[in-house]
């Protein structure tokens, strides 16, 4: 389907057409897959401007104030969503199709051998996992390991600071801690009776 376009040239405006029909024809290959809405979503200028921001949509060629697009656009855009729904993320995918040719992308679009996971040799397994762990909020994209230790102040209470930090505390630290540790402690309290006192509807 995507083959009757290989002559395409437009504006954005004009891409956009070309993949609501692309997507008309075959949402699962040219839709992308929403987890929080659990459908398929259609494209939209807003996601297109994503794309060309991150430098996954090349716009070098300009016409009357307007960027031009091509055949080539539409493969790309393509094979975007067809590893975006295979669940890579956009900086993931950025990495995958860099320097990749038509031939490459067309692979990535058609899937003829019905693979789950997409063979490259731009991006490694190690690498994915490294960009998860990133969005999750670990930066360094990497497992930490690291010695607590733990001050068993009652049954019911502890308290944990790493060990290396630990080495690092002087007096006037400690002091600091303690100090924000009572406070805490102190307006946790205050709250948690204030929501006893208050009267239930």
């Amino acid at each position: 389907m995507i083959d009757n376009y290989l002559n395409f040239k437009g504006n954005r405006k004009d891409l956009i057409q070309v993949i609501s029909i692309l997507e008309k024809h075959d949402p699962k290959k040219f839709m992308m897959y929403s987890k929080k809405y659990k459908k398929h979503l259609p494209v939209n200028i807003r996601r297109l401007q994503q794309f060309s921001d991150r430098g996954l949509l090349p716009t070098n060629e300009v016409s009357n104030k307007n960027y031009i697009y091509n055949y080539d656009h539409l493969l790309i855009y393509a094979a975007i969503m067809r590893l975006k729904n295979e669940g890579y993320t956009l900086l993931q995918i950025g990495k995958i199709i860099k320097g990749y040719d038509t031939q490459k992308l067309t692979d990535i679009v058609e899937n003829k051998n019905n693979n789950k996971i997409i063979e490259h040799e731009n991006i490694s397994e190690k690498n994915l996992l490294s960009e998860k762990l990133i969005a999750l909020g670990r930066t360094e994209g990497r497992v930490l390991r690291s010695q607590w230790v733990r001050f068993a102040i009652t049954k019911w209470c502890n308290c944990e600071v790493m060990k290396k930090e630990l080495n690092m505390l002087n007096s006037e630290d400690v002091d600091t801690l303690t100090d924000a540790f009572k406070e805490s402690l102190l307006d946790t309290i205050k709250i948690e009776n204030i929501d006893k006192k208050s009267p239930k509807f």
